[in-house]
């Protein structure tokens, strides 16, 4: 059984000696040029997040230890200094590096009072 229509000799020798110019491969110069936003891991290591540039204050994203109830986030911390993949920041009296991805940058316009670090060992009593 053919599945090709019904044809006669000269049109489907039209269609075959047409093909190759109706349905040539796509070459490069005949695609439009489109620019890219992919960047490779490098281009990303290279520098620091673009929305930690400028950020006087961060917030620090807690462990997964914390209850459902607790903030995602603790802080607001100074940003000391700012690196491809750590962050500087001033945690009470200490100075930590901290990992670029589990820091949040502070965007809010009101005055903002640095955060204590958070207690850690027994409770007091």
């Amino acid at each position: 059984m053919c599945l090709l229509p019904r044809l006669s000799w000269v049109s489907l020798l039209y269609c075959l000696v047409s093909f190759p110019r109706v349905c040539r491969p796509h070459r490069a110069e005949d695609r439009p040029i489109i620019p890219s936003t992919i960047r490779s891991y490098a281009d990303v290591a290279a520098g620091p997040p673009s929305a930690l540039q400028g950020a006087e204050f961060a917030y620090v994203r807690r462990e997964s230890s914390a209850g459902p109830l607790e903030p995602a986030f603790r802080g607001t911390y100074r940003v000391l200094d700012l690196r491809a993949k750590t962050v500087k920041l001033q945690v009470g009296e200490k100075e930590e590096w901290i990992t670029v991805d589990r820091v949040k940058p502070h965007r809010g316009e009101a005055a903002v009072v640095p955060a204590s670090p958070p207690r850690r060992g027994r409770l007091p009593g």
